[in-house]
């Protein structure tokens, strides 16, 4: 089986820190991995790497079989992406109206929006983020709009940044099932403090640290 995504021997350093330090890691198609490590630990860096944000000062990777460095296009419509941070969204809209306009930005299809709706309905506080204005979200109900955006479009690879980050037990129990469904059958890359965040949504978990992926 091919990998979904491939990393060799990634390094990226900020000034004189050294993030990332010869990072390689495999995931294969259809394989949903964990990567897990400290603050600092060059998680989110590894992520933004494979998402087109930033360029690795050394080695390659590949996202369904494109080279982020050669095809940052082709890696972004590739990928379904969800990040730590908790912005990128138009203030004054609702929960809805903002992935409504972020759908059509994506391409996604009216139906595969209606789809995707009804199973997020079944997370607590989901109801109430399609019809509350952005700047009024609390800081869950904007993690859960920011899964929302993500797992709307219909890609490949998944990746997710801290999904349950700052999330009461009910809201993660019911966005962990909504995770599993939705992204049922395509590949996961998501990342966390601990493995325990991530049980329910992956097979197997990686540990960055000092910039090193320990299994």
């Amino acid at each position: 089986m091919s990998a979904a995504i491939k990393i060799q021997h990634l390094s990226r350093a900020f000034g004189s820190k050294l993030v990332l330090n010869d990072v390689s890691l495999a995931v294969a198609q259809g394989e949903r991995v964990g990567l897990c490590g400290l603050n600092g630990s060059g998680k989110t860096t590894l992520l933004n790497i494979l998402n087109t944000t930033i360029t690795p000062d050394f080695g390659e990777a590949w996202v369904a079989e494109h080279g982020v460095r050669t095809h940052p296009d082709l890696v972004r419509v590739s990928i379904a992406w969800m990040p730590s941070t908790l912005s990128g969204f138009v203030p004054r809209f609702t929960g809805d109206e903002n992935l409504r306009f972020f759908a059509a930005m994506d391409g996604v299809t009216s139906e595969r929006l209606q789809s995707t709706r009804a199973r997020w309905l079944e997370v607590p506080l989901a109801r109430e983020t399609l019809l509350t204005p952005y700047s009024l979200c609390s800081d869950g109900m904007k993690r859960i709009l920011s899964a929302m955006r993500a797992l709307q479009r219909d890609t490949p690879v998944v990746i997710l940044d801290e999904p349950f980050a700052n999330l009461d037990g009910p809201t993660r129990a019911a966005l962990t099932t909504v995770i599993r469904e939705v992204t049922a059958g395509r590949t996961v890359l998501a990342t966390a403090h601990s493995d325990n965040e991530l049980a329910d949504i992956v097979n197997r978990c990686s540990w960055l640290e000092g910039g090193r992926i320990r299994e």
